[in-house]
């Protein structure tokens, strides 16, 4: 894909990574003795996530305003990140066929049931469901800004900031919610990791970008004030682009 769009070699692969994937969860989270965006995660075939195992899904208001817009539609990376609501339109996602109940994966409809339809029906034809969860759409919405941002952030950084977060957030006398308070030790442990191995030359810092995420979206209201903390700590950002020629 990445030849055919006369995006060469590594950059190329970096870019649909980052452009075309979800990727970006892990991947917009920078440790600094890493200078590669795809950092190891594709060294060996055994590394390689398998798109047999994805179920698929979609917004029916996305695909009519592409039909409109495009005389076409496409599946949404951000539809298939995990979450169960468009964060653009705020209604629950469409995991099965509407017609014949069958999933959207290898194992059951074929993907290009997008522009074929079943049995005559279209996708398009489908009826919106209205979101009632606020933590849904939260969710949905912050991954949303994250594939949009165009900057690294640095692991150290983003940890930091997020303890600092969740101090003021107690010192407000918030409620926390078990779940904020499993978040807050988990940060908490890993910068006493970060502190305990930031001697040790050349070391690399274990993370789950998702896990990060998580306790993103405990601590803030959105992703863009998650963002402006990053910013005020780290003056010189690095663009996403910076690391798309160079590989592990």
């Amino acid at each position: 894909i990445a030849s055919i769009l006369k995006w060469p070699g590594c950059y190329g692969f970096n870019r649909i990574l980052h452009d075309h994937t979800s990727y970006p969860i892990s991947g917009i989270f920078k440790d600094p003795y890493d200078i590669s965006y795809s950092q190891r995660k594709y060294i060996s075939k055994g590394k390689t996530p398998s798109i047999n195992k994805t179920m698929y899904a979609y917004c029916p208001e996305c695909i009519r305003g592409d039909l409109i817009r495009f005389g076409y539609s496409y599946w949404r990376r951000s539809h298939q990140s995990g979450v169960t609501v468009c964060g653009k339109h705020n209604v629950v996602l469409v995991t099965r066929c509407p017609f014949c109940d069958a999933t959207f994966s290898f194992s059951g409809h074929s993907l290009d049931v997008m522009w074929r339809g079943c049995s005559g029906n279209q996708l398009s034809e489908t009826d919106a469901v209205e979101n009632r969860s606020t933590a849904a759409l939260k969710e949905a919405e912050f991954l949303n800004a994250l594939f949009t941002f165009g900057f690294h952030i640095p692991i150290e950084t983003a940890m930091y900031v997020l303890y600092e977060r969740f101090l003021f957030l107690r010192s407000t006398k918030v409620e926390f919610t078990a779940e904020s308070i499993e978040d807050f030790e988990w940060v908490r442990c890993f910068i006493e990791k970060i502190d305990k191995d930031r001697s040790e030359i050349g070391r690399s810092l274990f993370y789950e970008g998702r896990r990060v995420i998580k306790a993103a979206i405990a601590a803030y209201d959105s992703f863009d004030d998650f963002a402006q903390d990053i910013k005020l700590r780290d003056n010189e950002p690095c663009s996403i682009e910076d690391f798309w020629s160079t590989y592990a």
